[in-house]
C-alpha cells in the first residue's frame, strides 16, 4: 500500500510542472496572437477604445494641374478637377445631400520674399483681375460625375505662389481645399510646398526650404492661452549693416495695470545674448504702461544687424497680474550678400552622443531671453508598421515553485509514513 501510494506521488509531482508549463504557453501564445491580430489597437486586458460619432465626410477626388511654372509674365493653362469618389456617386436624378448646390472656386495668394516678417508670415491674396487672363475661376451647383475649371492665367511678380482650389457643399462647416505651391525668384521657377522637394533643396533657392512662406495663422485672443498677445515684426530682412524697422504690437482682452515689454537680441551662432544698443539706431528698445482691452498699443525701433549669421529677435512682456510671459520672437539670417527668414537646419551627425540639434536646442532654450523655442517644422515621422513587433516572453516560474512545493509536499509525507512504518515494526 505504501509503495502504491509513494508511485501515486512521483507521478504527481512529475505531472504537475509540465502541466503548468502547458498552461503558461498556452496564455502566452494566446496573448501574443491577439496583441499581433490588433495591430494599432488595444489588447484584452485593456478596455476598448472609446469610439465618437463624427460627421459623414463626403470624399472629393481633387486634381489641380498647371501647363507649366510660369515666369512672370509668362501664361499657363490651369485645371481644377473635382468629383465625388466612386462610393458616393449621384444618379442623375437625385443628388446626394451635401453634394447638392456646391460652389466650386480658386483663389490666389502671393508671398513677397523680401517683404515683411508679418508678409512672409501669412501672404496677401491677389485679385483674380491681377492673375486670370480667360476662362472661369469658379463654378456653383450639384457636384455630380465630375466639374472642371480651366482657365489661363499668369503670375505678375517673383514670390511665392499659393494656388487653392475649394469646394463648399451645401451644409458644410468648411470647404474642402487642394492647395499647390510655387517659388518664383533669380530666375527659377520650382515647385514649393510642405513636403522636400530635391530640385528645390539643389537650386540656389534652397534658402526658402528654411521658412514655411505663407503657411503661419494668426494669433487670436482666448482667456485660457492668449489673454495678452505679442506680436513681433520687421519691416525686411536686411543686410549686414543695412538699416531695418523692428514694431511690436501689444494687445489685450482685459484692461491691464502696468504692463512692460521690450525688445532682445540673441546671435545663435555664438550662443550669446546681444545687447540692443549694439544694433540701436533710433526709437524705443522697450514700453511700459497700461493696455485697454482690445486696444492695441505699438513701439518700434531702428537697428542696423553689425554682423552676419542667424540672429533671433524677440519680444518678452510681463505684468504683475499673470504670472506668465507673453512672448514672440523671429529668427532670420542675416548676410552680406543675401538675408532671408529663418535658420539654416544643423546637419545630423552620426553618433552615440546626444543629437547635436537637440543640445542646440536645449541650449537655447536655457537662455533667460528665450524661455522656449517652437520649431516651425514638423519632425518627420515613420510610417507605422505593419508587421507584429517580436514579443519577447518573461521566464514563468510558476512551474518551478509548483514543482519545488511539490516535493517538499512529498517528502513530507514519505518522512511521515516511514515514522509510522518503523514504530509499527516496533
Amino acid at each position: 500500500m505504501v509503495k502504491k501510494l509513494l508511485y501515486l506521488l512521483v507521478v504527481i509531482s512529475l505531472l504537475i510542472p509540465i502541466i503548468g508549463c502547458h498552461e503558461t504557453s498556452s496564455s502566452t501564445s494566446t496573448s501574443t496572437s491577439t496583441t499581433t491580430s490588433t495591430t494599432g489597437t488595444t489588447t484584452t486586458d485593456s478596455p476598448p477604445p472609446v469610439t465618437t460619432n463624427t460627421p459623414a465626410v463626403y470624399p472629393l477626388d481633387f486634381k489641380l494641374k498647371l501647363s507649366k511654372i510660369p515666369q512672370p509674365g509668362e501664361t499657363a493653362e490651369l485645371t481644377l478637377d473635382v468629383s465625388p469618389m466612386d462610393l458616393f456617386l449621384l444618379s442623375s436624378d437625385k443628388p446626394k445631400e451635401g453634394l447638392a448646390n456646391s460652389k466650386v472656386w480658386l483663389d490666389f495668394t502671393w508671398v513677397n520674399l523680401e517683404g515683411s516678417y508679418s508678409d512672409a508670415k501669412h501672404g496677401v491674396s491677389v485679385p483674380l483681375s491681377e492673375v486670370l487672363v480667360s476662362g472661369k475661376t469658379d463654378i456653383q451647383g450639384d457636384v455630380r460625375e465630375q466639374e472642371s475649371l480651366h482657365c489661363t492665367i499668369k503670375l505678375p511678380r517673383e514670390g511665392i505662389w499659393i494656388i487653392r482650389g475649394n469646394v463648399l457643399g451645401e451644409g458644410w462647416a468648411s470647404p474642402e481645399t487642394i492647395t499647390k505651391m510655387y517659388a518664383i525668384a533669380d530666375g527659377y521657377a520650382i515647385g514649393y510646398g510642405f513636403t522636400p522637394n530635391p530640385e528645390l533643396a539643389s537650386s540656389p533657392l534652397a534658402y526658402l526650404m528654411y521658412f514655411p512662406y505663407g503657411q503661419i495663422g494668426y494669433y487670436t485672443l482666448n482667456e485660457m492661452y492668449n489673454p495678452i498677445i505679442q506680436e513681433i515684426d520687421i519691416s525686411e530682412a536686411p543686410k549686414t549693416g543695412e538699416s531695418a524697422t523692428i514694431t511690436v504690437k501689444i494687445t489685450s482682452l482685459h484692461d491691464i495695470y502696468g504692463f512692460s515689454s521690450d525688445i532682445r537680441f540673441f546671435h545663435n551662432d555664438k550662443h550669446e545674448v546681444v545687447p540692443g544698443k549694439s544694433l540701436y539706431l533710433n526709437g524705443d528698445l522697450s514700453w511700459s504702461g497700461d493696455l485697454k482691452a482690445n486696444e492695441p498699443v505699438l513701439y518700434s525701433v531702428n537697428i542696423k544687424f553689425p554682423e552676419e549669421g542667424e540672429w533671433k529677435i524677440g519680444t518678452v512682456g510681463i505684468t504683475e497680474s499673470d504670472p506668465r510671459m507673453f512672448q514672440d520672437r523671429i529668427e532670420l539670417t542675416i548676410g552680406d550678400g543675401r538675408s532671408f527668414y529663418g535658420w539654416k537646419p544643423l546637419p545630423k551627425i552620426e553618433s552615440s552622443g546626444p543629437d547635436p540639434n537637440q543640445a542646440a536646442l536645449n541650449l537655447d532654450t536655457g537662455e533667460t531671453v528665450f524661455p522656449y523655442k517652437t520649431d516651425t517644422t514638423q519632425p518627420a515621422q515613420s510610417a507605422p508598421s505593419t508587421s507584429p513587433s517580436p514579443q519577447s516572453t518573461p521566464f514563468n516560474w510558476i512551474p518551478i515553485i509548483i514543482a519545488i512545493s511539490a516535493v517538499c509536499v512529498i517528502g513530507g509525507v514519505l518522512s511521515y509514513l516511514l515514522i509510522i512504518r518503523r514504530h509499527g515494526r516496533k
